[in-house]
C-alpha cells in the first residue's frame, strides 16, 4: 500500500507541475521556436516563475516515479497515469476557464476505461 502512495504522489506532483507550466505560458503568451529570437524566447520561458515552479514539481514527480518503477511493473504503473487526464481536464476548466466539451469528457472516460482494462486484465 505504501508503494501505491508513491504512484499517487507522483501523479499529484505531475498534475501540479502541468498547471504551473500552463499558468506560466499564459503569462508569456504564444511562442514560435522558429522565430529568429529563439534564445531570447527560451530565456523568457525558463526565467518565468511559474515555469520554474512547474519544473520543480515535475522533478519531484520524476523522482517519485523512479521509486514507483523500482517497486512495480511498468505495465501496471503506467496505465494509472491516465487518471491524471481527468484531473487535468477538470482543473483546466476550473483554473483557466478552458472549455472541455462533452465529446472530450467522453473521450477521456474511454481512455481511462481502456487503460484500466489493459492495466488490470488478468
Amino acid at each position: 500500500m505504501k508503494n501505491l502512495t508513491y504512484i499517487l504522489l507522483s501523479l499529484i506532483f505531475g498534475i501540479i507541475g502541468q498547471l504551473f507550466l500552463k499558468a506560466g505560458m499564459n503569462k508569456i503568451g504564444k511562442i514560435n521556436l522558429l522565430n529568429k529570437k529563439v534564445i531570447k524566447i527560451l530565456f523568457k520561458i525558463f526565467t518565468q516563475t511559474y515555469i520554474i515552479i512547474g519544473c520543480v514539481f515535475f522533478g519531484i514527480s520524476m523522482i517519485l516515479w523512479v521509486v514507483v518503477l523500482s517497486n512495480f511493473d511498468l505495465s501496471f504503473a503506467y496505465p494509472l497515469v491516465s487518471i491524471s487526464y481527468v484531473f487535468i481536464a477538470l482543473l483546466s476548466r476550473l483554473l483557466f476557464k478552458e472549455k472541455v466539451s462533452l465529446r472530450r469528457w467522453i473521450s477521456i472516460g474511454l481512455i481511462v476505461f481502456g487503460v484500466f482494462l489493459v492495466g488490470f486484465s488478468l
